[in-house]
């Protein structure tokens, strides 16, 4: 009778370091999820405050608009503004018209990335010495 109650007090030993350690997996993977989190606030926070550091009110109105309709052509067009200040390239505040210059630009080098398609049909000539095998020509009437 001792036997089966050994057994299980080892199988309960057993089942508690399992739950065990897959709760620290758990844990661990909030944790993990936690500070992916907490990193993307920050680069949002850091980006948000680039961005009111060199835009004027009017191109940041702009931009928000622009980011109501199109959310991914706003936050290009914010990259492009945190790339050209970091580089030196902007000085001071960004008005209006260089955002509406920008929007332009990129609208130009999206017309010309569109893609046409020319079709260009061969003409076939048969020749009347040949035999008719698709009965096209119809000259023995």
């Amino acid at each position: 009778m001792a036997q089966p109650l050994n057994d299980e007090v080892k199988q309960a030993q057993q089942l508690a370091a399992a739950q065990s350690k897959q709760q620290q997996g758990y844990q661990q993977q909030a944790q993990k999820a936690q500070a992916q989190q907490e990193k993307h606030e920050q680069i949002k926070e850091q980006r948000r405050v680039i961005l009111n550091a060199i835009l004027s009110p009017e191109a940041a109105q702009r931009i928000s608009n622009l980011k109501m309709v199109k959310e991914d052509r706003a936050i290009e067009i914010e990259n492009m503004l945190i790339q050209q200040s970091q580089s030196g390239i902007i000085s001071g505040k960004v008005s209006e018209n260089h955002v509406k210059q920008i929007l332009e630009q990129l609208s130009e080098k999206e017309a010309k990335k569109k893609t046409s398609v020319k079709i260009d049909r061969k003409i076939l000539v048969d020749d009347k010495d040949e035999p008719d095998l698709d009965n096209l020509w119809s000259d023995d009437e």
